[in-house]
């Protein structure tokens, strides 16, 4: 489509479909244009770090919070595109953000789990498990974090738990229309599913 908003609308609905890649090409068509809504930057944040594009992920998060400081999921999705990065002086600088996220939002549960992801990310599994257990309940939980909990229950020897995060995360998959790490999940619910 050569419409911008139709070109932004043809993104999500591929997004919702689990087609990156192409739902990628809508995006960057669409902000090609001079589009720069928040939806249109919160979706090639969201798209590029489900690509493994990290950096220029952050990019798109900050830019959000740039426009508007208060703005919690970008700042939520600015910490987990920082968590992932492969460097560790980066991860580190996720968890410092994550902290000040947290301690300035102590209620709110995408501050909790950011920090949660942040210290999964620095290998910190054991209070990772203690904070995320704190809103692990909750029935809107990104499913991101969700596996991200059932990744900390399985690495700290919580089998059991592990299978139960994933049994929860295979019966609602359907039901989670954007799920950016839908492949990575399915890959680690059969393995942790095929375990005694």
């Amino acid at each position: 489509p050569d419409d911008v908003p139709l070109s932004f609308a043809w993104s999500m609905a591929l997004l919702y479909q689990d087609r990156i890649q192409e739902a990628d090409q809508y995006a960057k068509k669409a902000e090609a244009t001079g589009l720069e809504t928040r939806k249109l930057l919160m979706q090639r944040g969201k798209l590029a770090w489900s690509l493994g594009r990290y950096e220029e992920a952050a990019q798109y998060f900050q830019r959000l919070i740039d426009r508007s400081p208060d703005d919690e999921a970008a700042a939520y999705y600015l910490i987990l595109a920082t968590a992932s990065d492969e460097q560790d002086d980066v991860r580190q600088k996720a968890h410092q953000m994550a902290e000040k996220f947290a301690s300035d939002h102590p209620k709110s549960p995408a501050a909790v789990a950011a920090l949660g992801y942040s210290l999964h990310a620095l290998r910190q599994n054991t209070e990772a498990e203690r904070v995320l257990s704190t809103i692990a309940s909750h029935t809107s939980l990104p499913p991101e974090i969700l596996l991200t909990y059932g990744k900390v229950l399985a690495v700290n020897g919580k089998v059991r738990e592990a299978k139960g995060i994933a049994q929860r995360l295979n019966e609602n998959m359907i039901n989670y229309k954007v799920f950016l790490a839908r492949s990575a999940a399915r890959k680690w619910i059969d393995s942790i599913l095929a375990l005694p």
